[in-house]
């Protein structure tokens, strides 16, 4: 069973809020009523600070991805200069991937020209 994106997620969640709503304005009981409401919101309450948390991890994964652009991009220009083309700053900046960049920042240790650390246009 493959697990449903965020946007799955949410997406049935919310229709499930939906029902729970439903399932409460069918409850007779003023009890039973107060005490679904109370659970509903319980749960609402705890999927917003799951959406919370992911949207940390996420904006941390992508802070990190952006600090190694810019010390690639700052590392590239100290050791390669006037070589370092607006071209290749933009590959950097366009590139998403932690790997792609961890493998660059290694290759400029031993680089000694930018064709040596990878730095290559999609084709």
């Amino acid at each position: 069973m493959t697990r449903p994106t965020n946007h799955t997620r949410f997406r049935n969640v919310y229709e499930d809020i939906g029902l729970v709503h439903d399932l409460v304005d069918a409850i007779d009981c003023p009890r039973f009523k107060k005490e679904m409401l109370e659970v509903s919101q319980s749960i609402a309450d705890a999927l917003r600070e799951v959406g919370k948390e992911e949207g940390l991890i996420e904006g941390r994964r992508e802070g990190r991805i952006e600090g190694k652009k810019d010390s690639l991009t700052m590392l590239l220009r100290h050791k390669f200069a006037s070589a370092v083309t607006p071209a290749i700053e933009s590959i950097v900046h366009r590139t998403t991937s932690a790997v792609i960049l961890d493998e660059w920042l290694l290759n400029l240790l031993t680089a000694n020209t930018l064709k040596d650390i990878g730095i290559r246009r999609k084709k």
